[in-house]
Order: structure tokens, then C-alpha cells, then sequence
């Protein structure tokens, strides 16, 4: 099996699992989950890591750590995913997983990007499942407006509702990030989505620092970006949309030419 295979199962699985609870609205939730799994949920002051998953004489246990209730929730779902790999496991499916492929690396499991890339995905599904997210952003997704909103509804965290809006739209069409605005010059703490080349990073950093326009428009490989900006405190929180089509010839050469005259300023 591919990861988009692994992926789509989980996701699969995910749905399923949360299906009981969808009459009663968001927000999901995952200790329900983790019962209907048989997996004892314990909660502990833990150092490095959020949470782990372990068996004992073949019962299922996630530990997480003690913080705020959207990581909570977010990294129990988490574990779940971690489970349901590995009961599979357990049942004589074959994954080509870094667990599974060499079991003698117990100790590191949680270092496997791929699973844990995975487990994420599982997490996202159980707690905010598509078809609740995606009519509610629908005609909003484009606005820091749509990240608050989905973070309140379904009690996850900023960049969990960042990620997961991201992840619905598009990585390669939308992009999502939190700008800490204490520093001399403003800097991402955490982005989500498509990368800007240097020059357009350069121009967004001088949007976010000034204290006016919620929005402007930047020019990429020949696109145009839609840029919303929320400013709050000393944080902004940063949307960036592209646009689908490329810029007409006439354009391109225009914008060919004011990036020329501006190379030097």
C-alpha cells in the first residue's frame, strides 16, 4: 500500500468512528472515541514528547501530556491514529511503516514522519471531519475570519484549524500563517501551505509589520496571491490564496518591468 492508501483508510476509519457523534454538532469527542476503541486514556506531565501509545498484556494505553485542552484533544486523536496502525499490524496487515518494517526500533517510533504524518491526518478527519469543515468555509476560506471561526466550532487549536483548511483547499492554492510581531522585524512561528520566493517573503514581512490594510495582492511566477492579514496584540494571523490562472501576456510584461525598475530600491 502507497501513503495516499494508508491515508485515505484512515481517514476512512476516522469517519466511521466519529459518525455517532455527528447529530450532536461539533466539537468531537475523543475520549468517546478512545472508549469505543478499548484504549485506557491517561493523562501525565510529560517531557519532550505529547503523548505515546503502549500494551500491556494486549490492552491499548495513550498517555498524554498535561496542557491545554485543544492539545489535549489534538494529540489524543493523534494516538488513536497510532493505534488503529497498530492493531492492524497485529492483525497481519502488511504496512511499510518504520514500526513495522523494524520492530527493534520501539524506542524511536514517534521520530517517523511518515506514521506521524499519518496519525495527523487520522486526528484532523476524527476532529474536524470534511464534510462539517467544508461547507463552513466555503465562501470564507480565504480569511483569517474562516481559521478563527473553525477553531472555536470544533475546540482545536489556531494552526490545527489552519492546517486542516489548508489541507481542504489545496497546499499548493492556499497557505496559512501566525506572525509573531514582538521582534524588530516580524517573523513566522508557524506557516502552513505553499512557500513564497524571497522577494514576495520580503514584501509580506513589510505588510504584516505595518499596522494598516487587512489585505493587498502579491505576484508570484507570474500569479497573483491574495494576502488577508488579522492583526492582533503582537500576533497577525496571515491568509494567502493563488490565483488559478496565470496573468495574461500584457500583464506578465508589466509586471516584468516594474519588477526590474524595483530591483535595486
Amino acid at each position: 500500500m502507497t501513503y495516499k492508501l494508508y491515508r485515505d483508510a484512515l481517514r476512512d476509519k476516522a469517519r466511521k468512528l466519529v459518525d455517532p457523534q455527528i447529530s450532536m454538532g461539533p466539537p468531537y469527542n475523543p475520549w468517546l472515541i478512545a472508549k469505543i476503541l478499548d484504549v485506557q486514556v491517561q493523562q501525565e506531565d510529560l517531557k519532550g514528547i505529547d503523548g505515546y501509545v503502549e500494551v500491556i498484556d494486549g490492552n491499548y494505553r495513550a498517555v498524554i501530556g498535561n496542557s491545554a485542552d485543544v492539545r489535549m484533544r489534538f494529540t489524543l486523536a493523534h494516538e488513536l491514529g497510532h493505534v488503529v496502525l497498530m492493531r492492524s499490524a497485529a492483525k497481519g496487515q502488511s504496512l511499510a511503516l518504520t514500526r513495522f518494517r523494524a520492530p527493534n526500533l520501539m524506542e524511536t517510533l514517534h521520530q517517523d514522519p511518515e506514521e506521524e504524518a499519518l496519525c495527523n491526518d487520522f486526528a484532523a478527519e476524527l476532529l474536524m471531519p470534511f464534510d462539517q469543515v467544508k461547507p463552513l468555509i466555503q465562501h470564507t476560506a480565504h480569511t483569517p475570519t474562516a481559521v478563527w471561526h473553525i477553531n472555536r466550532k470544533f475546540r482545536v487549536s489556531i494552526q490545527a484549524a489552519a492546517t486542516r483548511i489548508v489541507d481542504i483547499e489545496g497546499r499548493f492554492r492556499s497557505a496559512v500563517s501566525l506572525w509573531d510581531r514582538t521582534t524588530r522585524w516580524p517573523m513566522p512561528i508557524w506557516w502552513s501551505g505553499f512557500k513564497l520566493a524571497a522577494p514576495e517573503m520580503t514584501k509580506l514581512e513589510s505588510f504584516v509589520a505595518n499596522d494598516w490594510n487587512p489585505s493587498f495582492q502579491l505576484y508570484s511566477d507570474m500569479k497573483m496571491i491574495s494576502v488577508e492579514c488579522k492583526r492582533v496584540r503582537n500576533v497577525a494571523l496571515v491568509v494567502l490564496t493563488c490565483g488559478s490562472h496565470k496573468l495574461s501576456g500584457s500583464k506578465q510584461e508589466r509586471l516584468k518591468k516594474n519588477q526590474q525598475l524595483n530591483l535595486f530600491e
